[in-house]
Protein backbone atom coordinates (compact mmCIF):
# COMPACT_ATOMS: atom_id res chain seq x y z
CA UNK A 1 0.00 0.00 0.00
CA UNK A 2 2.86 2.32 0.78
CA UNK A 3 4.42 1.57 -2.62
CA UNK A 4 1.19 2.57 -4.40
CA UNK A 5 1.05 5.79 -2.40
CA UNK A 6 4.64 6.77 -3.29
CA UNK A 7 4.21 5.95 -6.98
CA UNK A 8 0.94 7.81 -7.45
CA UNK A 9 1.86 10.83 -5.33
CA UNK A 10 5.33 11.54 -6.65
CA UNK A 11 6.32 9.62 -9.75
CA UNK A 12 4.08 11.64 -12.10
CA UNK A 13 5.36 14.90 -10.63
CA UNK A 14 9.00 13.78 -10.91
CA UNK A 15 8.44 12.72 -14.53
CA UNK A 16 7.13 16.20 -15.30
CA UNK A 17 10.07 17.88 -13.58
CA UNK A 18 12.72 15.73 -15.20
CA UNK A 19 11.26 16.23 -18.68
CA UNK A 20 10.93 19.98 -18.16
CA UNK A 21 14.52 20.40 -17.01
CA UNK A 22 16.33 17.96 -19.26
CA UNK A 23 17.24 15.28 -16.71
CA UNK A 24 16.78 11.56 -17.22
CA UNK A 25 16.38 9.27 -14.23
CA UNK A 26 17.01 5.53 -14.10
CA UNK A 27 15.99 3.60 -10.99
CA UNK A 28 15.32 -0.06 -10.32
CA UNK A 29 12.11 0.34 -8.38
CA UNK A 30 10.27 2.04 -5.55
CA UNK A 31 13.04 1.07 -3.17
CA UNK A 32 15.33 3.48 -5.01
CA UNK A 33 12.72 6.19 -5.51
CA UNK A 34 13.06 8.14 -2.25
CA UNK A 35 16.84 8.16 -2.51
CA UNK A 36 16.39 9.16 -6.13
CA UNK A 37 14.46 12.27 -5.14
CA UNK A 38 17.28 13.50 -2.93
CA UNK A 39 19.91 12.68 -5.55
CA UNK A 40 17.96 14.41 -8.31
CA UNK A 41 17.64 17.51 -6.15
CA UNK A 42 21.39 17.45 -5.53
CA UNK A 43 22.07 17.13 -9.27
CA UNK A 44 19.82 20.08 -10.04
CA UNK A 45 21.47 22.25 -7.38
CA UNK A 46 24.90 21.22 -8.64
CA UNK A 47 23.86 21.97 -12.21
CA UNK A 48 22.64 25.41 -11.13
CA UNK A 49 26.01 26.15 -9.51
CA UNK A 50 27.87 24.87 -12.58
CA UNK A 51 25.82 27.15 -14.81
CA UNK A 52 26.52 30.14 -12.58
CA UNK A 53 30.26 29.40 -12.45
CA UNK A 54 30.48 28.78 -16.20
CA UNK A 55 28.51 31.92 -17.03
CA UNK A 56 30.70 33.98 -14.70
CA UNK A 57 33.76 32.64 -16.51
CA UNK A 58 32.27 33.57 -19.88
CA UNK A 59 31.42 37.09 -18.74
CA UNK A 60 34.89 37.51 -17.26
CA UNK A 61 36.41 36.71 -20.66
CA UNK A 62 34.15 38.89 -22.78
CA UNK A 63 37.21 40.90 -23.89
CA UNK A 64 39.71 38.02 -24.02
CA UNK A 65 40.95 37.51 -27.61
CA UNK A 66 40.07 34.11 -29.01
CA UNK A 67 37.96 33.06 -26.02
CA UNK A 68 35.15 30.61 -26.82
CA UNK A 69 32.17 30.56 -24.50
CA UNK A 70 31.28 27.41 -22.58
CA UNK A 71 27.95 25.82 -21.76
CA UNK A 72 26.76 23.32 -19.16
CA UNK A 73 24.67 20.59 -20.76
CA UNK A 74 21.98 18.59 -18.97
CA UNK A 75 23.22 15.83 -16.71
CA UNK A 76 22.29 12.18 -16.71
CA UNK A 77 21.97 10.56 -13.29
CA UNK A 78 21.96 6.78 -13.07
CA UNK A 79 20.72 5.80 -9.63
CA UNK A 80 22.12 2.33 -10.13
CA UNK A 81 25.63 3.77 -9.84
CA UNK A 82 24.89 7.13 -8.23
CA UNK A 83 27.22 8.79 -10.72
CA UNK A 84 26.14 11.99 -12.51
CA UNK A 85 27.59 12.83 -15.88
CA UNK A 86 27.90 16.09 -17.80
CA UNK A 87 30.26 19.04 -17.73
CA UNK A 88 30.97 22.43 -19.20
CA UNK A 89 31.78 22.21 -22.89
CA UNK A 90 32.82 24.68 -25.55
CA UNK A 91 29.71 25.86 -27.37
CA UNK A 92 29.41 26.46 -31.09
CA UNK A 93 31.97 26.83 -33.82
CA UNK A 94 35.06 28.99 -33.49
CA UNK A 95 34.75 32.49 -34.93
CA UNK A 96 36.25 32.94 -38.39
CA UNK A 97 36.13 36.74 -38.25
CA UNK A 98 39.10 38.85 -37.19
CA UNK A 99 39.16 42.23 -35.51
CA UNK A 100 41.65 44.73 -36.94
CA UNK A 101 43.42 46.60 -34.12
CA UNK A 102 46.44 48.09 -35.87
CA UNK A 103 48.60 47.20 -32.86
CA UNK A 104 51.77 45.45 -34.13
CA UNK A 105 51.83 43.35 -30.95
CA UNK A 106 48.39 41.84 -31.63
CA UNK A 107 48.63 38.54 -33.50
CA UNK A 108 46.12 36.07 -34.91
CA UNK A 109 46.83 32.73 -36.56
CA UNK A 110 44.88 31.32 -39.48
CA UNK A 111 41.99 29.03 -38.52
CA UNK A 112 44.03 25.85 -38.92
CA UNK A 113 46.94 27.03 -36.76
CA UNK A 114 47.80 28.08 -33.22
CA UNK A 115 50.64 29.80 -31.42
CA UNK A 116 52.34 28.31 -28.38
CA UNK A 117 52.94 30.17 -25.12
CA UNK A 118 55.20 28.85 -22.36
CA UNK A 119 55.01 29.26 -18.59
CA UNK A 120 55.92 27.22 -15.50
CA UNK A 121 52.97 24.88 -16.12
CA UNK A 122 54.06 24.05 -19.66
CA UNK A 123 52.94 25.00 -23.17
CA UNK A 124 49.58 26.54 -24.04
CA UNK A 125 47.99 26.71 -27.50
CA UNK A 126 46.19 29.92 -28.49
CA UNK A 127 44.92 31.22 -31.81
CA UNK A 128 45.16 34.89 -30.88
CA UNK A 129 47.35 36.81 -28.46
CA UNK A 130 48.15 40.34 -27.27
CA UNK A 131 51.87 40.68 -26.65
CA UNK A 132 54.44 43.08 -25.27
CA UNK A 133 58.24 43.02 -25.12
CA UNK A 134 59.71 42.44 -21.65
CA UNK A 135 63.00 43.83 -20.36
CA UNK A 136 64.92 40.88 -21.80
CA UNK A 137 63.35 41.10 -25.25
CA UNK A 138 60.90 38.22 -24.88
CA UNK A 139 57.45 38.61 -26.42
CA UNK A 140 55.00 37.80 -23.60
CA UNK A 141 51.25 38.00 -23.11
CA UNK A 142 49.37 39.64 -20.25
CA UNK A 143 49.91 36.57 -18.04
CA UNK A 144 53.66 36.59 -18.59
CA UNK A 145 53.62 33.57 -20.91
CA UNK A 146 56.41 33.55 -23.50
CA UNK A 147 55.70 33.27 -27.22
CA UNK A 148 57.46 30.26 -28.77
CA UNK A 149 59.57 30.34 -31.90
CA UNK A 150 59.49 28.02 -34.88
CA UNK A 151 61.78 25.10 -34.07
CA UNK A 152 61.52 25.69 -30.32
CA UNK A 153 62.70 28.27 -27.82
CA UNK A 154 61.38 31.70 -26.92
CA UNK A 155 60.90 34.54 -29.39
CA UNK A 156 63.41 37.27 -28.46
CA UNK A 157 63.65 40.55 -30.37
CA UNK A 158 65.41 43.89 -30.11
CA UNK A 159 63.73 47.16 -29.13
CA UNK A 160 61.40 48.81 -31.61
CA UNK A 161 58.10 47.95 -33.24
CA UNK A 162 58.29 44.57 -34.96
CA UNK A 163 57.04 43.78 -38.43
CA UNK A 164 55.85 40.19 -38.74
CA UNK A 165 55.34 38.53 -42.09
CA UNK A 166 52.55 36.08 -42.89
CA UNK A 167 55.09 33.25 -42.52
CA UNK A 168 55.95 34.47 -39.01
CA UNK A 169 59.37 36.06 -39.61
CA UNK A 170 59.90 38.97 -37.19
CA UNK A 171 61.78 42.04 -38.45
CA UNK A 172 62.91 44.96 -36.30
CA UNK A 173 64.48 47.94 -38.11
CA UNK A 174 64.61 45.83 -41.26
CA UNK A 175 66.62 43.03 -39.63
CA UNK A 176 65.23 39.50 -39.14
CA UNK A 177 65.13 38.66 -35.44
CA UNK A 178 63.14 35.43 -35.04
CA UNK A 179 60.36 33.38 -36.54
CA UNK A 180 57.08 32.92 -34.68
CA UNK A 181 56.10 29.27 -34.35
CA UNK A 182 52.86 28.11 -35.97
CA UNK A 183 51.47 24.72 -35.00
CA UNK A 184 48.62 22.44 -35.99
CA UNK A 185 47.07 19.65 -33.91
CA UNK A 186 47.23 16.16 -35.37
CA UNK A 187 44.60 13.47 -34.82
CA UNK A 188 45.91 12.74 -31.32
CA UNK A 189 45.89 16.40 -30.27
CA UNK A 190 49.70 16.69 -30.50
CA UNK A 191 50.93 19.99 -31.93
CA UNK A 192 53.23 19.75 -34.94
CA UNK A 193 54.96 22.54 -36.83
CA UNK A 194 52.69 24.07 -39.47
CA UNK A 195 54.84 25.59 -42.20
CA UNK A 196 51.74 26.35 -44.27
CA UNK A 197 50.16 28.48 -41.53
CA UNK A 198 49.85 32.26 -41.60
CA UNK A 199 50.28 35.03 -39.04
CA UNK A 200 48.02 38.08 -39.18
CA UNK A 201 49.70 41.03 -37.46
CA UNK A 202 47.59 43.82 -36.00
CA UNK A 203 44.52 41.58 -35.78
CA UNK A 204 42.78 39.54 -33.08
CA UNK A 205 40.19 36.78 -32.93
CA UNK A 206 37.39 38.38 -30.88
CA UNK A 207 35.70 36.64 -27.97
CA UNK A 208 32.38 35.02 -28.94
CA UNK A 209 30.72 35.81 -25.58
CA UNK A 210 27.24 37.31 -26.03
CA UNK A 211 25.99 39.12 -22.93
CA UNK A 212 22.30 38.54 -23.74
CA UNK A 213 22.95 34.80 -23.93
CA UNK A 214 24.81 34.87 -20.62
CA UNK A 215 21.90 36.65 -18.91
CA UNK A 216 19.59 33.93 -20.24
CA UNK A 217 21.89 31.28 -18.78
CA UNK A 218 21.77 32.98 -15.38
CA UNK A 219 17.98 32.88 -15.53
CA UNK A 220 18.10 29.16 -16.32
CA UNK A 221 20.45 28.60 -13.40
CA UNK A 222 17.88 30.25 -11.13
CA UNK A 223 15.19 27.91 -12.46
CA UNK A 224 17.37 24.88 -11.77
CA UNK A 225 18.00 26.04 -8.21
CA UNK A 226 14.28 26.65 -7.62
CA UNK A 227 13.41 23.23 -9.02
CA UNK A 228 16.05 21.54 -6.87
CA UNK A 229 14.52 23.18 -3.81
CA UNK A 230 11.06 22.00 -4.90
CA UNK A 231 12.29 18.42 -5.25
CA UNK A 232 13.75 18.56 -1.74
CA UNK A 233 10.36 19.80 -0.52
CA UNK A 234 8.60 16.87 -2.25
CA UNK A 235 11.10 14.48 -0.66
CA UNK A 236 10.51 15.87 2.83
CA UNK A 237 6.73 15.78 2.36
CA UNK A 238 6.73 12.17 1.16
CA UNK A 239 9.09 11.10 3.92
CA UNK A 240 6.84 12.68 6.52
CA UNK A 241 3.73 11.04 5.10
CA UNK A 242 5.43 7.66 4.82
CA UNK A 243 6.60 7.88 8.43
CA UNK A 244 3.07 8.73 9.56
CA UNK A 245 1.61 5.79 7.61
CA UNK A 246 4.19 3.37 9.02
CA UNK A 247 3.45 4.67 12.50
CA UNK A 248 -0.26 4.08 11.97
CA UNK A 249 0.33 0.54 10.70
CA UNK A 250 2.52 -0.25 13.71
CA UNK A 251 -0.22 0.58 16.21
Amino acid sequence: MLQIFVTNAAQIEMSRLTQAFGHVIFYRGIGDFMAGLAELAAVMMTSAQQRIDTTAGNIGNVNTPGFRSRRVFAQLLDLRTGLPTGAARIAGAESTSLKVTGNPMDLAADKASVFQLRDAQGLHAVRSVQLHRDSEGHLVDGQGRLLQASGGGDVIIGSGDPTITRSGVVFVDGQPQARVGLFRADGDGVLDANDAGQVMQGQLVPSDVDMATEMTELTRAGRYAETGAKVFQIYDDLLGRASSMLGSLAR
